[in-house]
């Protein structure tokens, strides 16, 4: 009879598990991050659009205000109801904004606003630009068109910059 212990084989170490192919889960994982990345992508792209628009109307405004000086309120108040008119065009219906004058103009504004324009600065907006004299500082309206700017209500497809 043979020693029993001449039978025995030495031990191997199994083969090391490859990444490749991935495992069954890990399939199942890479389809779902890729679908919710996909539904995403738009909504992050809206929000990259109005951002984007906001800040163009903004650095506009920014540039009406350090283009003018306090004496200069008149002139401020026409550019700024030219841009103001710009932003409505592109955001509403032509029909809807071109012939708007006066209180109706600048009612149709808080409308697309969120935060309500100062009854001081409706009243200069309005009719005191065109009159050529207003009780309003151009501190005053800036801070007001700001915070107009701020809360404007933008579409999903907002178009280029104002």
């Amino acid at each position: 009879m043979e020693d029993l212990g001449t039978q025995l084989r030495d031990l191997h170490a199994p083969d090391p598990v490859s990444w490749w192919p991935p495992a069954p889960g890990w399939w199942l994982v890479a389809a779902v991050v890729l679908t919710l990345l996909a539904l995403a992508l738009p909504y992050l792209g809206r929000g990259w659009r109005r951002r984007r628009l906001r800040r163009a109307i903004r650095a506009e405004l920014e540039a009406l205000h350090r283009a003018r000086s306090d004496e200069d309120v008149i002139h401020y108040l026409l550019a700024a109801n030219q841009l103001l008119r710009r932003v409505a065009l592109s955001l509403a219906s032509r029909d809807g904004v071109a012939a708007l004058h006066g209180t109706a103009w600048v009612d149709r504004l808080d409308a697309l606003g969120a935060v309500p324009l100062p009854a001081a600065v409706r009243q200069a907006l309005a009719e005191d630009c065109y009159r050529g004299r207003t009780d309003v500082t151009i501190t005053s309206v800036h801070a007001a068109l700001r915070r107009w700017v701020a809360g404007l209500h933008l579409p999903p497809r907002a178009g280029g910059a104002a």
